[in-house]
């Protein structure tokens, strides 16, 4: 099984990054722990040509400490699944994916995660611009005489 891990570094001692978007380095890792590709987080559109790129590899799983929405939603076009664990090093969850102590979402659960997502973040609109918070409505400014 061949898995997609964003990294702090181009190794797998260095840690999982904390966010798809932030890792520095894009790793496609196979079976044995051999590292099969490293592609550098050089921008926006390096996490979009990373999984295309791991979806042609042959991988399955994506390991990360989070996904933004574009993410999972990239993720689960390509049908692959998603391991979110805790920053520790790259070897360390591989090896603990392995054993079964991590959760794997599968691309039906990561579609449920973005639809959340999408929604607490229209929440929080509404209440940055003062317009409703539960039920109620919220006046931002002076009032009117």
């Amino acid at each position: 099984m061949k898995i997609l891990v964003a990294a702090e570094g181009n190794t797998l001692n260095n840690l999982v990054a904390a966010r798809f978007e932030r890792g520095m380095w894009y790793l496609t890792v196979g079976d044995r722990m051999s590292l099969i590709r490293r592609v550098e987080n050089l921008g926006p559109r390096a996490r979009k040509t990373a999984i295309q790129q791991a979806c042609k590899d042959g991988v399955e799983t994506v390991v990360t400490g989070d996904l933004g929405l574009h993410s999972y939603n990239l993720v689960a076009l390509y049908e692959m699944k998603v391991a979110i664990v805790p920053q520790m090093a790259v070897r360390e969850a591989l090896e603990k994916l392995k054993k079964g102590i991590f959760k794997v979402l599968d691309s039906s659960m990561i579609g449920e995660i973005a639809h959340e997502q999408v929604l607490r973040r229209m929440q929080q609109r509404m209440v940055f611009r003062g317009k409703e918070t539960r039920g109620t409505i919220k006046r931002v400014g002076g009032t009117r005489d």
